[in-house]
């Protein structure tokens, strides 16, 4: 039997946006939540996470303005592990996008 462990990390992608990664690897990612936050007057906001914590599914959130997390868009169906790196790539390249759509 192969030991669970949890990991993660914190990435600059920007001043003041950060991509926050953890996840739980067995011989591959089990489980993951990959958050964008980003920091406004002094403040950090979440815009965005990416997560498989609701049993199979790999959920998109959104939040809005004023905190409040979105109902869960399923984003990928395959694997926690494809989704999380699926997931890391579209922050990576979409987060300007993302922190637009947010302020709206």
């Amino acid at each position: 039997m192969v030991a669970r462990r949890e990991k993660g990390f914190t990435s600059d992608l920007a001043d003041g946006v950060e991509l926050h990664c953890r996840y739980e690897i067995e011989h591959k990612v089990v489980s993951y939540a990959n958050t964008l936050v980003i920091e406004v007057d002094g403040r950090k906001f979440t815009t965005d996470l990416f997560d498989c914590t609701h049993g199979d599914r790999n959920d998109h959130h959104r939040y809005g303005l004023d905190g409040a997390k979105q109902p869960a868009v399923v984003f990928h169906h395959g694997t926690p592990n494809e989704a999380c790196d699926t997931s890391l790539r579209l922050i990576k390249r979409d987060f300007r996008r993302m922190i637009e759509r947010w302020r709206t």
